[in-house]
């Protein structure tokens, strides 16, 4: 007896509603509907095509990653948004996504020390900058995303979602602050929290230099040393929430002490005090800071120079030693450090070379980050977008 369809109508109407439903959480772009409702692009497309004749559907033209493609939202009702901050020790930054287009970025500079309450302010100001400037209501601010630096651990293993702001404040001094609540009742949003440095990774792998890769580092050389790993194109946190803090592996067993406790971690030799330190001793007219380290190694000052390179070497063995066991095929670095730009990356190959040896040669590209300060604040909106948008 030959059959009525019915079977492939029901598969149908049930993937239509799982495109719906993903597209309740916001607009995205149609590539992005696929990876979310982890339906073919094939599938997805033939999908859309009805969804807009039936009148669920609008699309309009938009922007990824500096591209030009077609950004899907439901008609029926108001697109929502999601908003990433950052809280530096010397700024606050606030980015908006969910309209189409790459995230438009406000900051503004906090005095040093900054006391609590005047940070939660400026974050209120500048969201409430974007209301204006950008049209985006309040009543439709979806989620945020909070980028502190410093250790973020989870609530329980695995738990990524729930990640804790009490006492990871150490820059600012703030000790046990409850962040996550007071910026929830200040913006009437869902907020969480994360390292800022896995937000970067998170933005570098989006829009960045890790475009195209699902498995990299990321290392951030500045005042302190951290880092993020990405594996399998996710955040690999680990069991507590702070696997990639990479500036507290040890390079030198015989050296300096780190405030972390331990002797000869990589920020011992490459956080921005080492560096003055090294660039300065003994001499006069030292370095004051990390761009004057980096400006007077590309003028030619010989210990500017030495500095830099001992911190590249020193890089190098820690992406050795961490891409060597997972084959990682690519490690980007950024901050300040990278403005020595060759000086500093043919010591990190140099010393990647020696330390890999015969068994993957020549297999870890070494990158230079492409969003610079900007990435943990964009990193942050895009995680917020990602979490409203996931599904379950």
């Amino acid at each position: 007896m030959a059959s009525d369809g019915r079977p492939q109508r029901d598969a149908r109407e049930a993937n239509l509603r799982v495109l719906r439903d993903c597209l309740a959480a916001g607009p995205m772009a149609q590539v992005e509907l696929a990876a979310v409702s982890k339906l073919s692009e094939a599938t997805v497309s033939n999908l859309v095509r009805i969804l807009v004749e039936q009148g669920h559907v609008h699309v309009e033209p938009g922007i990824r990653n500096g591209r030009r493609t077609r950004i899907l939202s439901l008609r029926d009702r108001p697109a929502p948004w999601y908003l990433g901050i950052e809280i530096a020790r010397t700024r606050v930054r606030v980015a908006a996504v969910g309209h189409g287009a790459d995230p438009a970025v406000h900051a503004a500079e906090i005095p040093v020390p900054c006391a609590y309450s005047q940070a939660l302010d400026t974050v209120v100001e500048l969201v409430r900058g974007l209301d204006e400037g950008r049209g985006l209501s309040p009543a439709r601010l979806a989620g945020a995303v909070v980028a502190v630096p410093g250790l973020v651990r989870a609530t329980s293993e695995g738990a990524a979602p729930d990640l804790l702001g009490e006492g990871y404040h150490q820059a600012m001094g703030w000790g046990s602050v409850p962040l996550t609540r007071d910026l929830a009742e200040a913006l009437g949003t869902e907020v969480t929290v994360e390292n800022d440095c896995n937000l970067a990774a998170l933005a570098e792998m989006h829009a960045g230099a890790g475009r195209g890769h699902r498995d990299f580092m990321y290392v951030l050389g500045h005042a302190y040393v951290g880092g993020g790993l990405v594996l399998n194109g996710r955040i690999y946190r680990g069991g507590g929430g702070v696997a990639g803090e990479f500036g507290h592996t040890v390079v030198d067993s015989g050296g300096k002490s780190c405030w972390c406790g331990g002797r000869g971690c990589l920020e011992t030799v490459v956080g921005e005090a080492a560096l003055v330190e090294a660039a300065g001793e003994g001499r006069v007219g030292r370095p004051r800071d990390l761009a004057q380290v980096v400006s007077g190694a590309l003028a030619g000052d010989a210990r500017c120079r030495a500095a830099i390179t001992d911190a590249g070497t020193a890089i190098g063995s820690v992406i050795g030693a961490v891409a060597t066991p997972l084959d990682l095929r690519l490690a980007v670095i950024g901050g300040p450090l990278t403005g020595a730009g060759r000086l500093l990356l043919d010591a990190v190959r140099a010393r990647l070379t020696a330390y890999v040896g015969q068994l993957h040669p020549s297999t870890t590209a070494v990158a230079i980050a492409e969003l610079g300060d900007e990435a943990p604040v964009r990193g942050a909106a895009l995680a917020a977008a990602r979490q409203a948008a996931a599904p379950g």
